[in-house]
């Protein structure tokens, strides 16, 4: 049992790291342990939640999802386009990760765990014909850097356009 306790330490459950034993949970006779969470919140948690994928933050999860369903857009063009930033850039499976998040490209912060704020930062989509866009493609999405751009600024806007360099290097 003690080699268990200890193999359970550092390992990582969705966004719970398990950092040490928190006893035994006497009723459910189950081991319990004490997680750090990403958000740097703790919680204690049964090492059966945890094995099973049941807990797999401290609450902020719970509570981020939540938020997002609250603000009734999540069927907007909008609302599709800041989840593919997301995904581009932060999960290793989506089919254009090799040329955002493997090469560097993150999302801010303010944007990363709130749709509200990247409305709030560019406004909504102009026209069907738009779509995100990055300064030059380079950098990060980001207020400063991201725009609603058409398929011909975004042309303009690709890292291969040569005389678009020239005239930002001027």
């Amino acid at each position: 049992m003690a080699k268990m306790k200890l193999a359970l330490i550092g390992r990582v459950f969705g966004r719970l790291t398990v950092i040490e034993s928190a006893g035994t949970d006497k009723k459910y006779k189950t081991s319990l342990w004490k997680c750090v969470c990403s958000c740097d919140g703790t919680t204690v948690v049964s090492g059966k939640a945890l094995m099973r994928g049941g807990t797999r933050s401290c609450g902020c999860l719970r509570k981020e999802v939540s938020s997002h369903a609250t603000h009734r857009q999540t069927n907007t063009p909008e609302y599709v386009v800041w989840k593919g930033m997301k995904a581009r850039c932060l999960n290793p499976k989506h089919k254009s990760w090799k040329e955002y998040g493997e090469n560097g490209v993150t999302v801010c912060k303010r944007w990363l765990n709130s749709f509200e704020a990247f409305i709030s930062d560019l406004g909504k989509r102009p026209s069907p014909k738009h779509s995100l866009g990055r300064v030059l493609d380079r950098g990060n999405y980001e207020p400063e850097n991201t725009f609603w751009m058409t398929l011909a600024e975004q042309a303009l806007s690709r890292k291969n356009n040569n005389s678009l360099l020239k005239w930002a290097a001027a």
